[in-house]
């Protein structure tokens, strides 16, 4: 799964082969909201991995310098 707040970066993760690609506004609680929605509907589970990347000034072209990895509890 591949979520990102542009439909241009959406439709070329979509080329990847096992990549499910959704366009959702850019915000940390969006993230969380998708987060739980995900685990509700058993797309995630306990123990799955969350990689996200991010950029001091969101939506701007080549400025993500965080990326987060994090363990579902």
């Amino acid at each position: 799964i591949a979520v990102t707040s542009s439909p241009r970066v959406a439709q070329q993760l979509a080329l990847t082969r096992g990549v499910k690609s959704f366009v959702r506004k850019d915000s940390k609680t969006q993230t969380s909201k998708l987060t739980a929605w995900l685990r509700l509907n058993k797309v995630l589970d306990k123990g799955d991995i969350i990689v996200s990347a991010s950029g001091q000034y969101p939506g701007v072209v080549g400025t993500t310098d965080t990326i987060k990895v994090r363990v579902l509890e």
